[in-house]
Order: structure tokens, then C-alpha cells, then sequence
């Protein structure tokens, strides 16, 4: 617009000019050149005057530009603020609609399990009855004999964890048996009774171990080192013809019998030295027993019977290698190589239960088959102290048969 103006008023301007020309004359040329001098400084000062009043009209077109842009800019992110919590006006909406059919089937489920639970007390209180007669009936059919009772005994003895010899058993070592009162298949003699002069005594040597576990690993291995050194015993043999009598602890770790016969047959009671506490409380347990009259007793300088056997018997036998010090769990680490893992299966998420059976199933096949592969140079390496063969020594002498001269 003002570029429209400007040009409009050119041609006014030179108009003017040839007007006043023609008016004036022919004056002077001094004053025609002030006149074009003046004409042409005012012509130039409009000229900047309109490039200004341009430049400011720039200016304030690229402001509005800018000023609309702003504008479209909130407006779009008014409508994206304005959609998004429409949408979550929309997700409230369908919650609060599933919260509202979750709550109608729960009432619609909560009488049905009322009844569910009702229906199956009826059952049981029903059948509780008849579970009780049959019972009965069938214990009237039960054999009631000596043989079963005595046999219910021994299971319930060797099924508990505590020492099998109690006070009872005290009682029961001591008690004499007469030779007309004598039991068929038991023995006349009561224990620690040495007989007629010049008859070989019945029981000599009572051997308290800690389970069944550490009585084949004694027997086993006395039978190794008997086949090369005839001066140690044979404590299968000597077992079978009673010469000395096993008693398994159970695993009781601190409590052994108070006694069994002041007259009776020596005692030798072999302890595990496990590991602390236990194995402090065991030391003071051997010096108690140790301070009684016919009662040696002695502790392992290993942790258990299993530290004893040789790496190589045990890998023969099972078909594993381990490695194990004098301290180690040698059952469980076993155990632990013999188990096969899997994705879902691994040793640390097995039971308690479920590992205490592996650690007992392979602890039972190391005293057993491990120990009949051992030989008198694998026991020499893993003992060099001859503690094993100092222990069948010490049963000898505390049953007081002399062995042969192995020479």
C-alpha cells in the first residue's frame, strides 16, 4: 500500500515542479537548481521515511507469523492434552467396569462355596463313622502275638532319632538268664558273665558307634586289613559269634547310655568329630567317658568315617570324582556330583528333605561298597596316623583275645 502511495505522489511531485517553473519564468538557474536541490532532499527523506515505515510493517508481519504459530502450537497441544485424558476417562471407565462384574460373580460364587464346604463337612461327618468301625473291625482281625509286638517295638526303636539304649536298657543288659528259663536261640550266659574256667566268654566288648552306616565301614574295613594283616580282628566274625555286640547311638550327638553293667563286658564307643559346636561338646563327652571304670572312649581326628575313605575307592565304586579334605561333608559332596541337574531342577532348589535323602542314600553305598574297595595302601594314604587300624587294636585288647602273630 504505502508502495502505491509513493508512486502516486511522484508524478504529483514533478507536476509541481513544472508548474512552478512555468510561473516563475525563466528565473535565474541559482534558483531553479535550489528548487531541484530542495525537491530532491525532501524526494529522499520520504524515501527512507517509507523504507522505514516498510521494515517496521516487516517486522510486525513476521510477528504475527510468529504470534499465529504459538498460537496453532498450543492449540495442538491442547487437543493432544485434551484426547489423552479422554482416553484416560475412557480406561477409568472400563476398570470401573470390570471391578463391577468382578464384584457381581463374586456374588454370585460366594454361595455356591458356602455350600461346596457345607456339603463336604456332611460328607466327612458322615463318613467319619464309618471310618472308626472299620478300624475296629479290622483290628479284631489283627494278629495280637508276641512276634508282631516285639516286631512293632523294634520298628518304633529304629525308627526314632534318639539313643536306642535308655535307662531300660540298662535294666536289660543286666538281667541274668537262668539255664532252665533260657529263651530258644538266646544265650545262658548274662552279658559280662565269663563262663566255666576254660570256656570262651560270650560277649566281651560292647562297641557303641553312631549308626548302622559307621558299623559297616568298621566291619568292612577290619575284614580289608584282616586279609593282609592277620593280627587285627575280623568284627564281622567277631560279631556273628557274639564275641562283641554293635549298639548304634542314632546319631545322638552329645548323650551316650549312663551305663550298661559295672561287671559287665568293656565298652569302646566311637564318636564322629563333626564339626562346632559339636565338636567341642563331644570332647568333653570322651574325657566323661573316659573317667569311667571298663570304658574307653575315642574321637575321631576326621570329621566323620567317610573322610577316611580313599578318592579313588570311592570312584570305582560310584563312578564319581571328589574332592575332600579332612573336614568336609563327604556324603553330601557326593551327593552333589552324583545328582544330575536340569533347567528346573538344581541342588539348592531341592527340599530339605529331598537332600537328606541323596546325602543318606549315597553315604549308605560309601560305607558299604566304597570301603570293600579300599585296600590297606589307600587307608595308609588317606591315614597316615594308623588311626583305623589303631582303633581294631584297642578292640582286641579291650576284648582280651590275643591275636596272631601276624609274623
Amino acid at each position: 500500500m504505502q508502495e502505491i502511495l509513493r508512486r502516486r505522489r511522484r508524478p504529483l511531485v514533478l507536476v509541481g515542479i513544472a508548474a512552478t517553473l512555468t510561473c516563475l519564468g525563466c528565473d535565474s538557474d541559482h534558483r531553479v537548481v535550489e528548487l531541484s536541490r530542495e525537491s530532491l532532499n525532501r524526494q529522499a527523506e520520504q524515501n527512507a521515511q517509507m523504507a522505514r515505515q516498510s521494515q517496521a510493517v516487516t517486522e510486525t508481519t513476521q510477528q504475527l507469523i510468529k504470534a499465529e504459530s504459538s498460537v496453532q502450537n498450543d492449540a495442538n497441544q491442547l487437543q493432544q492434552e485434551l484426547h489423552v485424558e479422554r482416553s484416560a476417562l475412557d480406561q477409568q471407565r472400563q476398570d470401573l467396569e470390570k471391578e463391577r462384574r468382578s464384584l457381581a460373580a463374586e456374588r454370585e460364587r460366594e454361595p455356591i462355596i458356602a455350600e461346596t464346604i457345607k456339603g463336604i463337612a456332611l460328607v466327612v461327618a458322615a463318613a467319619l463313622p464309618l471310618v472308626v468301625c472299620w478300624y475296629l473291625v479290622r483290628s479284631l482281625f489283627l494278629s495280637t502275638n508276641d512276634d508282631s509286638t516285639a516286631a512293632e517295638i523294634l520298628i518304633e526303636q529304629l525308627a526314632t532319632q534318639g539313643p536306642l539304649l535308655t535307662v531300660c536298657t540298662n535294666t536289660a543288659l543286666r538281667l541274668p538268664v537262668d539255664e532252665d528259663q533260657s529263651a530258644p536261640g538266646l544265650p545262658s550266659p548274662r552279658l559280662g558273665d565269663h563262663g566255666h574256667e576254660g570256656e570262651r566268654p560270650s560277649l566281651r566288648l560292647i562297641l557303641v558307634v553312631e549308626g548302622a552306616h559307621d558299623v559297616e565301614f568298621l566291619k568292612r574295613i577290619s575284614r580289608v586289613l584282616a586279609g593282609t594283616d592277620s593280627s587285627l580282628p575280623k568284627l564281622d566274625e567277631w560279631a556273628s559269634e557274639g564275641t562283641i555286640v554293635f549298639v548304634p547311638n542314632n546319631g545322638a550327638s552329645t548323650t551316650f547310655p549312663a551305663s550298661f553293667s559295672d561287671d559287665g563286658p568293656a565298652e569302646l564307643h566311637l564318636l564322629d568329630r563333626e564339626t562346632e559346636p559339636t565338636t567341642t561338646q563331644r570332647e568333653i563327652l570322651v574325657q566323661a567317658l573316659n573317667s569311667r571304670a571298663n570304658c574307653h572312649a575315642v574321637l575321631t581326628s576326621k570329621r566323620a568315617l567317610e573322610n577316611y575313605l580313599h578318592p579313588d575307592a570311592i570312584r570305582e565304586a560310584g563312578g564319581v570324582e571328589v574332592a575332600f579334605g579332612d573336614f568336609d561333608d563327604v556324603a553330601e559332596l557326593v551327593a552333589r556330583a552324583c545328582f544330575q541337574p536340569s533347567n528346573s531342577r538344581k541342588w539348592e532348589s531341592l527340599s530339605r528333605r529331598a537332600r537328606r535323602r541323596l546325602r543318606d542314600k549315597a553315604k549308605r553305598w560309601l560305607n558299604r561298597e566304597a570301603v570293600d574297595r579300599m585296600t590297606p595302601q589307600r587307608l595308609a594314604e588317606r591315614d597316615p596316623e594308623g588311626e583305623v587300624i589303631g582303633w581294631l587294636r584297642t578292640i582286641a585288647e579291650l576284648a582280651g583275645i590275643d591275636a596272631p602273630d601276624p609274623t
